[in-house]
């Protein structure tokens, strides 16, 4: 069976707040990723935090490796990761938790999973 993990992401819509389970079939344990690469394209800028907001909001796809939009790896994907990258990009007081700015295995247990980062194969 494939691995399949289950994250608690929140969505709004005209009927307000709701939370929805998104799931990452195929999700590879030891996955190595670049926190904050939610579009997958080797950078860590403002379009990340677009692409976060995008799947929350406008009925986007969930990133292939969804725990790259978990810019502050609380083990959830929602609209406070995409405030926290817009901070670590504009504000600068703050770092992006491991892995960032290069790629490696998430350090810390949560649901979320690493279906496939083509930045760093």
């Amino acid at each position: 069976f494939p691995d399949v993990r289950v994250a608690l992401v929140a969505h709004c819509s005209a009927a307000g707040w709701s939370s929805a389970a998104a799931a990452t079939a195929g999700a590879v344990a030891g996955a190595v990723f670049r926190r904050g690469d939610a579009n997958d394209d080797a950078n860590v800028d403002i379009s990340d935090a677009v692409r976060v907001l995008s799947y929350l909001f406008a009925g986007f796809d969930a990133p292939p490796c969804v725990d790259t939009g978990d810019t502050n790896d609380d083990g959830a994907v929602n609209i406070t990761d995409a405030i926290f990258l817009l901070t670590y990009l504009f504000v600068g007081n703050q770092e992006l938790p491991a892995p960032a700015g290069v790629c490696g295995e998430d350090p810390s247990e949560d649901p979320l999973g690493c279906a496939v980062s083509t930045s760093c194969e």
